[in-house]
């Protein structure tokens, strides 16, 4: 037996002894099957149209960076901690929005947010193709998948992160098929990644997993680690290309810090645990049912992987295991391990289908105009009725309108204690004459300290005491439900001036807001639209 016999032999007791050549005649993709049903796919993933509390500031933000022709290096908006360092790793995508709302209003970024969802879509069934998968199988695992991320795609710079991501997915599941894949385009991509969102480290360590396994596979079959070292040598290039950008280290300055905050979890919903989600979340909320979906997709897949032992993707399964502990410990990740098992899954569904399946199976036929006419009324239904051409971006979190609007009537401006979640719509409306305790840039503003008080505060600690007398608040805006409230109304030094269903307003009891003519006033809640 000559030395490529033993490797051939070596490939196949590796790879597994059912499973087909995928390096044979490419099944048809559901792209040139069935546009219409991608789009459907397309119209799922990016049926969330509101807007994200961040989204004031991130337009903001790129609109100083748009006037002024460089990055603000310190924070001029907060009064908690004035002129701290501002990590602003998310500038590009900032600078995109800005632009594109300028130039298109709301109209714009709702276009560009359904760009990013079909360019995800579409990497997604690029990599489905690439295991051999049936029509039927692409079709079914692209809807799984598309219905895990279509929480996730908001109007945030992650969105940029889900389409990169999709796309070294699709390089990478290419590459382990055989197919010819330029892995080394991940290099630059990286390095414009970095600058759009901190989810770049995500596809660094996607690169390297896949060159680790891709390494010791090669090694147990006897072909040594240069294939491995030279994907690896890519991961390493394209962490370094991170670095080469006018933020330089910033963006990896952010994500250490997010990393290591104790209190991120408990302040941010979507850095909670999914267990705790799980758990918390009521299953018939749309929060709810989105987690319990999410386990349900990421365990199945994993049962799959135990049903079928086939090697031949391992490499991929790597990935898919890493993005699925990452969901796990943090719901904002589940689209990314939605993303990274949809190979997985096709593969493995596609083996089932053809154990359990005695005859060949048939060859494609192209979808009628009448199912191609269905399918696009439906996904033309899907994206109107969400107001994808909408002129109008409702608040995904009430916002507290009535008590702006209260205070832009009164002209009442100065430091405002507020609910973290409106801070950035503070900004938007009230600076430069008012600045806010705390935003929703979280710790790549604010310290440690800083948010721990307010956490504190929160939830109505006694221990807020010191807050209130330690920083000069002019005002307090707080929501009714909150611990902060309660506590709040029991304090003779403050006084409740403006109260409405989703915001109350404080002024302290000695300044002149506590003195205007019929307060406190209860106003009716407003809801307001970006921007």
């Amino acid at each position: 037996m000559g030395a490529a016999d033993k490797v051939e032999l070596a490939r196949t007791a590796l790879d597994g002894s059912e499973t087909d050549s995928v390096n044979r005649a490419r099944r048809l993709s559901l792209l040139r099957y069935s546009p219409a049903l991608v789009l459907l796919a397309v119209a799922i993933v990016d049926t969330y149209r509101l807007a994200d509390p961040d989204l004031w500031g991130h337009v903001f933000s790129g609109r100083l960076i748009l006037a002024t022709g460089h990055f603000i290096k310190t924070d001029p908006f907060n009064y908690s901690a004035p002129n701290h360092v501002w990590l602003h790793h998310e500038w590009l995508s900032e600078v995109i929005d800005a632009g594109i709302f300028a130039r298109f209003g709301v109209l714009g970024l709702k276009l560009l947010k359904f760009a990013c969802s079909a360019a995800v879509v579409v990497f997604v069934v690029l990599a489905i193709v690439e295991t051999g998968a049936s029509i039927t199988i692409q079709l079914a695992v692209t809807l799984l998948t598309a219905m895990a991320i279509a929480l996730e795609m908001q109007y945030r710079p992650q969105m940029f992160s889900f389409v990169f991501f999709s796309g070294f997915v699709w390089l990478l599941t290419r590459a382990n098929y055989g197919g010819r894949a330029p892995l080394w385009i991940g290099v630059p991509l990286l390095a414009l990644w970095s600058n759009l969102h901190g989810g770049f480290i995500i596809g660094v360590l996607a690169i390297a997993t896949y060159a680790a396994v891709v390494g010791t596979q090669d090694l147990l079959a006897g072909r040594g680690v240069r294939r491995g070292l030279a994907i690896g040598t890519i991961a390493v290039l394209g962490l370094a290309a991170s670095l080469a950008s006018p933020i330089a280290t910033e963006a990896w300055r952010a994500i250490i810090v997010s990393f290591r905050n104790p209190l991120t979890s408990r302040v941010m919903g979507d850095w909670c645990p999914l267990i705790s989600r799980l758990i918390s979340e009521p299953a018939s909320s749309p929060m709810g049912f989105y987690c319990w979906y999410s386990a349900a997709l990421i365990g199945g897949t994993a049962i799959l992987f135990a049903i079928v032992p086939i090697a031949d993707d391992f490499p991929l399964v790597g990935i898919g295991a890493l993005m699925s502990l990452a969901a796990f410990s943090a719901t904002r990740n589940i689209a990314f391990a939605a993303i990274a098992i949809a190979p997985v899954l096709a593969r493995r569904l596609s083996i089932l289908a053809t154990r359990s399946s005695s005859e060949p199976e048939k060859p494609t036929t192209p979808r009628g105009l009448t199912n191609e006419a269905v399918a696009l009324v439906i996904a033309i239904a899907i994206t109107a009725s969400t107001g994808l051409f909408s002129l109008r971006m409702p608040d995904s979190v009430a916002s507290p309108a009535g008590a702006v609007v209260f205070m832009k009537s009164h002209r009442l401006h100065g430091n405002i204690l507020n609910e973290f979640t409106w801070g950035q719509y503070l900004i938007w409306h009230m600076a430069p004459e008012s600045k806010v305790f705390i935003d929703g840039r979280f710790d790549l503003v604010y310290p440690l300290d800083v948010i721990a008080q307010y956490t504190e505060f929160q939830f109505g600690s006694h221990a807020s005491a010191v807050l209130l007398a330690k920083y000069p608040h002019d005002y307090v805006l707080v929501r009714p439900t909150t611990g902060a409230f309660d506590l709040m109304t029991h304090r003779s030094d403050w006084k409740l001036i403006y109260r409405d269903a989703q915001a109350a307003l404080f002024a302290r009891a000695d300044s002149a807001a506590a003195k205007i003519v019929g307060v406190p006033v209860e106003g009716e809640a407003v809801t307001d639209y970006f921007p």
